[in-house]
């Protein structure tokens, strides 16, 4: 699955979003977060703006437009702007649990102008690049442990559904 974070002219953004299968996270547990990304090889520009945050809410909205989600805090994101294009980067933390979580997002939760990018060296002369940021996100984790065994269902997060949101500027 891939979104994108960052586009060059006007907000664009795409989140991934899932319902935790537990109830809500324990307050005050701390949970280990997992997840590999992969900048696409036509991008422009690479970011360290896209992560992981939670929510006791929905982010689905029944209209055309879906707010940019800046209210949001990440817990986790990548200390660098991840520009590898053939290799996937690993992107893990600690959390700290307030106890309302019941959704997990993937996305940007910055402001185009709080975004930060970096212009990838385009390596390959015979491709278009075109100025966004799109990311390929694989294996996404949420346990209790180092051993990956503490999560009730003991692997990758289930049923990933995108909910879009653009902004034309």
């Amino acid at each position: 699955m891939g979104i994108f974070v960052f586009h060059d002219y006007g907000v664009s953004r795409e989140y991934v979003v899932t319902k935790l299968s537990i109830e809500s996270l324990e307050i005050d547990k701390t949970y280990c977060l997992e997840v590999y990304l992969r900048l696409l090889n036509v991008c422009k520009y690479g970011t360290s703006s896209i992560g992981i945050a939670f929510s006791k809410d929905s982010i689905f909205y029944n209209s055309n437009i879906t707010p940019v989600l800046t209210s949001l805090n990440f817990a986790l994101k990548p200390h660098s702007p991840i520009v590898d294009t053939e290799n996937w980067v690993l992107v893990k933390g600690k959390y700290k649990a307030n106890g309302d979580e019941k959704f997990l997002i993937i996305g940007n939760f910055n402001t185009d102008s709080n975004t930060d990018i970096i212009e990838v060296e385009q390596k390959d002369s015979t491709l278009n690049y075109f100025p966004f940021s799109y990311y390929i996100i694989d294996d996404v984790w949420l346990f209790t442990s180092a051993k990956k065994t503490a999560y009730p269902q003991s692997h990758p997060l289930p049923a990933i559904a995108r909910c879009i949101t653009k902004y034309p500027m």
